[in-house]
């Protein structure tokens, strides 16, 4: 689907979605708990549907509804041999080491670009206590049974390992995982931390070793609440600063959500962004250059882009090495939305540099099916003479699937 954007201002408020990162967590801890519980918040985005499916998948009723969805895991009895993650990498990464508690052989599967995004450590952690992939990346077969509690892992690429096999040890009955090497990105792995203790799990990490105790079981609440996604919420801040006065419903600060730091970045930047009793306000700003490591909150790379476009001076983001494995290539997205928009762009293996300018152009840019290239590339043609075109803009139902409905409440001009 093509959507063209015209340049417009953009007030009023919005309700942000619930957070992906901590729905997929509450959903996997909800299922390993064996109880049955509810939980509040909108779970309607594509890779929550694909985390919810491979759940059934294993046997656990879901009853979807108007506010969330009831999960009765009291029963867990699976005849499924196929699992298809769609596009999502954290269903992927999580699930695939934790499946293998509850099935002896199976086979994981995607769609997208998911089969470009390698799971060789958890591979080799797995193979270390028993369980063998055929395949660093997906497809994948998968057989065996873990004969051991104990995991080794480098989390160099993604902290979506460690999370997973959290998880596993969750569902083996508690055990140890070490960190070999760098963990990036810890600020996600916190956030299933927080999850676990909200079902009673106790999680403790020293000498760059976690251990997993279920001395009171895992027990998950009646009911339990999504909190609102930062992630998406940073569009709306952008959106405010560049072009308007938006209010953001729905999100808690502070927040273990990494990309609750957008607020910080922002008002660096000279933003005038504000949070009181759960409403961020984002008020028309002049910006300025920033030079930011986006190693721990690499989604915020492609709107903080944007924002840095439109800014005096000449910012420079790094930490984006791992961007080149995420739906798209998003170091590339990055450069050429910019550059289409007659934006002045370089890349290099950890950094996108973009020079600010006040005469954005209209354009035409690809989303590469990347969900936050697509929302991104709408928030830049607000700000852009004449007509920006986006390709693909159906992607943003990855994450997000209400975007243009909420852009056009804004205010936002569009076909």
């Amino acid at each position: 689907m093509l959507v063209t954007v015209k340049k417009s201002s953009l007030n009023g408020t919005v309700e942000i979605p619930s957070s992906k990162s901590v729905a997929h967590r509450m959903i996997i801890a909800s299922v390993l708990s064996g109880s049955r519980s509810s939980i509040i918040g909108n779970l309607k985005s594509k890779d929550i549907v694909a985390t919810l499916d491979c759940m059934e998948g294993l046997g656990a009723t879901i009853i979807k509804n108007e506010t969330g969805a009831i999960i009765d895991a009291t029963t867990l009895k699976s005849n499924r041999k196929i699992f298809n993650v769609n596009e999502s990498g954290s269903t992927m990464r999580f699930l695939l080491p934790l499946l293998p508690v509850y099935l002896n052989n199976f086979k994981m599967v995607g769609e997208g670009r998911i089969g470009e995004r390698p799971v060789s450590a958890l591979r080799k952690a797995m193979a270390e206590s028993g369980v063998s992939v055929d395949n660093d990346y997906l497809p994948v077969n998968v057989s065996g049974k873990y004969n051991s509690n104990s995991f080794t892992v480098d989390a160099g690429v993604s902290s979506q390992f460690v999370t997973g096999l959290l998880f596993t040890l969750v569902a083996l009955g508690g055990g140890k995982l070490k960190i070999d090497g760098e963990l990036t990105s810890k600020g996600y792995v916190d956030i299933t931390i927080q999850v676990l203790e909200k079902y009673g799990v106790a999680v403790e990490f020293k000498d760059n070793e976690y251990s997993v105790s279920l001395q009171n079981g895992i027990n998950a609440p009646k009911e339990i609440k999504v909190s609102g996604d930062w992630s998406s919420a940073c569009f709306w801040i952008v959106a405010g600063v560049l072009a308007g006065d938006i209010t953001i419903s729905g999100l808690e600060y502070p927040d273990a959500q990494p990309d609750s730091i957008i607020l910080s970045v922002i008002k660096a930047m000279g933003g005038n962004v504000s949070y009181e009793q759960g409403l961020v306000r984002a008020k028309k700003s002049a910006l300025k250059a920033i030079e930011f490591d986006a190693d721990g909150s690499p989604d915020i790379v492609p709107i903080l882009a944007v924002a840095c476009a439109c800014a005096e001076g000449v910012s420079t983001i790094t930490g984006t090495r791992r961007l080149r494995l995420k739906e798209s290539d998003r170091v590339k997205a990055v450069t050429e939305m910019l550059s289409a928009c007659g934006v002045k762009v370089e890349s290099g293996e950890n950094h996108i540099k973009i020079w600010g300018t006040k005469d954005i152009q209209g354009g035409v840019i690809d989303s590469a099916r990347d969900h936050r290239i697509a929302m991104s590339g709408m928030i830049l043609g607000t700000m852009a003479q004449g007509i920006t075109t986006i390709k693909d803009v159906e992607c943003v139902s990855k994450s997000y699937p209400d975007f243009i409905k909420d852009f056009e409440k804004l205010g936002g001009i569009y076909e």
